[in-house]
C-alpha cells in the first residue's frame, strides 16, 4: 500500500518503535567488575552477583506516583537501554514521571551501586522488588540463610549460620518498614 498520509506513516514508525522496545526488553544486558556483577533483561529485572554469591534474583523497580493506589512496574515502562562494560543505565518512562536508573560496579571491589536520576513534578515513591538468595556458585551450599533489617541504618542484611558470608543493602534515603512476603529460594 501507498503510505502518503501522515497518520499511517505516523502509525508505522510507532509500530517500529514499539518492536525495538520489544527486542530491548528480551535483550541481555550486564555490569560487570571482576568481583561483580549485575545480570538481567533490557526491562529492568537483574540478579546481583558478588563473587562468589548470588545475592538476589529478581530485583526490580517500582513507582507509585502520589495518590496512586497500585505500583507502577518498571519493568512495563522501561524505554531505554545503555550497557557499557561496567555499568547500565535504563530509563523508564511514565506520563507522570522519568527515571534513569544507573547501576556499575566497582573495578575492582565486591561492590554494585545504584543511582536513580527522578523528573517528576509530583512526589514519586520509588522501590526495589527482589527475593534475596545469597546463594554461592553452583553446586556449593551454605546452608540456612538469615535476613534482616538493620535498625541503625534501615539497610537489608544478608547472611548464613556461620557468619562467613554477608551482603548490605540499602541506601541513606531508605525509608518505611520492610516488607518481606518471600523467603529465601521461594518461586516468584
Amino acid at each position: 500500500p501507498n503510505v502518503d498520509e501522515g497518520g499511517d506513516k505516523d502509525a508505522a514508525e510507532a509500530r517500529a518503535v514499539d518492536r525495538e522496545l520489544e527486542e530491548a526488553a528480551r535483550r541481555f544486558v550486564d555490569a560487570t567488575g571482576d568481583r561483580a556483577a549485575i545480570l538481567g533483561s533490557g526491562d529492568g529485572r537483574f540478579e546481583c552477583w558478588i563473587w562468589p554469591l548470588q545475592i538476589c534474583r529478581d530485583l526490580r523497580l517500582e513507582f507509585r506516583p502520589a495518590g496512586r493506589a497500585t505500583a507502577i512496574r518498571g519493568h512495563d515502562i522501561a524505554s531505554l537501554v545503555s550497557v557499557e562494560p561496567h555499568r547500565l543505565i535504563l530509563r523508564y518512562t511514565h506520563q507522570d514521571f522519568t527515571v534513569d536508573q544507573e547501576i556499575f560496579c566497582a573495578r575492582d571491589r565486591r561492590v554494585l551501586i545504584q543511582r536513580l536520576w527522578i523528573d517528576c513534578q509530583e512526589p514519586l515513591d520509588v522501590a526495589w522488588s527482589l527475593i534475596p538468595t545469597l546463594n554461592p556458585m553452583w553446586p556449593a551450599g551454605l546452608g540456612g540463610q538469615i535476613m534482616r533489617r538493620d535498625t541503625e541504618t534501615g539497610a537489608l542484611i544478608l547472611t548464613e549460620e556461620r557468619g562467613r558470608f554477608a551482603a548490605i543493602m540499602g541506601t541513606a534515603e531508605m525509608s518505611g518498614a520492610l516488607a518481606i512476603d518471600r523467603g529465601f529460594g521461594a518461586d516468584p
